[in-house]
């Protein structure tokens, strides 16, 4: 194995392993924006955002699943009116485009969380690491 193989290794490993600050405060300076249009339970558009939004850390059924309809009316209302603050989790997008954050409301109600303690989500611990404590 090469230098850069081992250290690129080394780099994931610690990726993987190290935890998520879950202490970590919302962003004052992140994009604050009304919804445009909800996607589906964990996509959505924000106005004058150009990139979609993919709530980070959890997932929700897809089109033609049960419970898809479920889960986006209940991102619909969560979301509907709302100004939302948007803190992106990731540098890149994901391989659909998106931008992947956390996002939350001026009365500083989770998205993600509100939607996996309404039993419309459920956390995705490949990426949350257990940020929401149901993994």
């Amino acid at each position: 194995m090469t230098s850069f193989a081992i250290i690129g290794l080394l780099v994931c490993v610690y990726f993987l392993l190290t935890p998520i600050d879950q202490t970590r405060p919302f962003a004052q300076d992140g994009p604050r924006a009304l919804v445009a249009y909800i996607v589906d339970g964990d996509t959505l558009n924000l106005e004058g955002v150009q990139r979609r939004i993919r709530i980070w850390g959890i997932d929700t059924p897809e089109r033609g699943e049960t419970g898809f309809q479920e889960a986006t009316n209940a991102l619909r209302d969560l979301t509907k009116g709302q100004h939302l603050t948007v803190i992106a989790m990731e540098t890149s997008s994901d391989r659909y485009g998106r931008t992947i954050a956390r996002l939350r409301r001026d009365d500083g109600l989770d998205i993600g969380r509100a939607m996996i303690e309404g039993g419309h989500a459920r956390e995705y611990c490949r990426y949350s690491k257990g940020y929401y404590g149901q993994c």
